[in-house]
């Protein structure tokens, strides 16, 4: 059996900031989501996920109403949960 050397000890460690302390986006950066219109690119059905066109980007977007959002229809976002926006009709 032949022995393989064992790779050397780094004596520099580094640390990741733990997830509960990571430093949250200021109230300012979400309010600027609210109240901006956005146009929906794949439909929204009730209580689903659908998909808007938003800030030059697409989200994925849900309408917290029972009610289902057609393509080409403008929405103003009132919330946002982690990536997913919250929508209503205009």
């Amino acid at each position: 059996m032949k022995n393989f050397p064992l790779p050397k000890a780094s004596s520099t460690v580094a640390f990741s900031t733990p997830t509960h302390m990571a430093t949250r986006p200021a109230v300012e950066d979400l309010l600027d989501y609210l109240n901006n219109a956005a146009i929906v690119s794949d439909d929204i059905n009730p209580f689903q996920s659908g998909r808007v066109y938003f800030q030059s980007s697409w989200w994925p977007a849900v309408c917290p109403q029972n009610i289902h959002i057609p393509s080409g229809r403008t929405v103003r976002v009132i919330g946002r949960s982690n990536i997913t926006l919250l929508v209503e009709p205009v």
